[in-house]
């Protein structure tokens, strides 16, 4: 007598059974057996890759508040190579917030470069760092359609940061252009104090029901423009100083 079931011919002879699986079509064990096979596979390759990535180091990446103005770009340099020295590496930046990779402390020095697109190639300006073993780390758009473009260098601890000699042009531009740019500003700045001074003696000789409200608005604009004037004259100073001793370099 033959019984099929789940495609497996039992064949019953004098008491004696035989089964046989039909050729071409699997049995439910072997489909089982070949599931958990695959299913093993996948655990040992998922166990591996957890383990490989166990192997790769984590990084925390850590953000830091800091104003820098154009002129500062020396000493917003220096600050990026004291916080290499203290493990943490500069990544990026978002206006004053400043992002830095975790890691072991290494004698990185920064040099932020500048040049204008339509002046220079920047294909080739780059290649120029990187030729004398500057590594690009981040850039951003700059002043006057610019760009800014932060490069570092590692260097054996102690040793002091190596001359950029190629960069003397670009900065002797920018320089100059945010000098005559500042010049403008702080001569508009001054021109409004003045007329701001007679306005303020006009409505005082001119008694009315506003004179408190005109009184405070004076105020207010004059308490702006002298800190406008003073951060810009400390800034204008500072780059022509730079500039002078760029010049003489």
């Amino acid at each position: 007598m033959n019984i099929e079931k789940d495609n497996v011919t039992e064949t019953k002879i004098e008491g004696k059974s035989e089964r046989c699986v039909e050729k071409g079509k699997p049995s439910f064990s072997a489909l089982k057996e070949k599931v958990l096979r695959l299913s093993e596979g996948v655990k040992k390759d998922s166990d591996k890759a957890i383990v490989e990535n166990a192997s790769e180091p984590i990084y925390e990446t850590i953000k830091r508040r800091k104003l820098f103005f154009v002129s500062d770009m020396d000493e917003e340099a220096e600050y990026l190579h004291e916080m290499s020295l203290q493990g943490y590496h500069f990544i990026k930046k978002k206006g004053m917030c400043y992002y830095f990779r975790q890691g072991e402390p290494i004698n990185y020095y920064y040099h932020l470069g500048y040049y204008e697109k339509d002046k220079r190639d920047g294909g080739r300006y780059l290649d120029n760092y990187v030729a004398a073993g500057w590594e690009d780390v981040y850039h951003e758009k700059g002043e006057f359609d610019g760009i800014w473009h932060y490069f570092r260098v590692e260097m054996p601890t102690g040793e002091a940061q190596p001359n950029i000699f190629s960069d003397k042009v670009s900065r002797l531009e920018l320089y100059n252009r945010l000098l005559s740019s500042w010049r403008s500003l702080l001569a508009l700045d001054v021109i409004c104090f003045i007329m701001g001074i007679f306005f303020y003696l006009f409505i005082v000789g001119h008694p009315s029901d506003l004179l408190g409200m005109f009184t405070m608005i004076c105020t207010f604009l004059f308490v702006m423009s002298i800190l406008i004037f003073i951060i810009y004259y400390r800034a204008y100073r500072k780059i022509n100083h730079k500039r002078t001793e760029l010049e003489n370099f």
